[in-house]
């Protein structure tokens, strides 16, 4: 089992050294959000294969293996590259993650159980609280670390 480690911190240090910085942050957001879309057609292909592996009984096998370990670097590298997003744009992904599972924890009806939609969605139920992140971004923040990448990569 891996010890607990400060993903965004471990992703800043990459950005540190491996970012190719845009010109500006549109771009940047822009360049993030096809990383992102990128690696989500990975998963979907991956996970689509590994679901139709187990509709037809065939989970024991070499490519049932090699897909299931696709699905885990898609979902890997979504992350970093959701925390690089994070980072140049000044959030506190951290925070922000800790405060969607409270509300996410919130959920639960009034018996302490879960609430679903027809469609298999967790419901909100009575105690539901929307998550405070107002106070999490600091566009200043991130507008400075995107520069600071620009001149390091220069």
């Amino acid at each position: 089992m891996s010890e607990n480690h400060d993903w965004v911190a471990f992703v800043r240090e990459f950005q540190e050294k491996f970012e190719n910085p845009k010109e500006n942050m549109a771009e940047l957001i822009r360049h993030r959000l096809m990383l992102v879309e990128e690696e989500f057609n990975e998963l979907k292909e991956a996970a689509e294969t590994v679901a139709r592996m187990y509709e037809h009984g065939i989970e024991n096998t070499e490519e049932f293996d090699a897909q299931n370990v696709e699905i885990i670097d898609a979902l890997g590298d979504l992350c970093v590259v959701e925390i690089g997003m994070a980072n140049l744009l000044g959030m506190d992904i951290n925070e922000a993650m800790h405060r969607i599972y409270e509300s996410n924890m919130s959920k639960l009806g009034e018996d302490g159980k879960p609430v679903y939609y027809a469609n298999g969605k967790v419901a909100k139920g009575p105690n539901y609280f929307k998550p405070k992140l107002d106070d999490l971004v600091d566009c200043k923040k991130g507008a400075e670390f995107a520069e600071k990448l620009r001149k390091v990569h220069k």
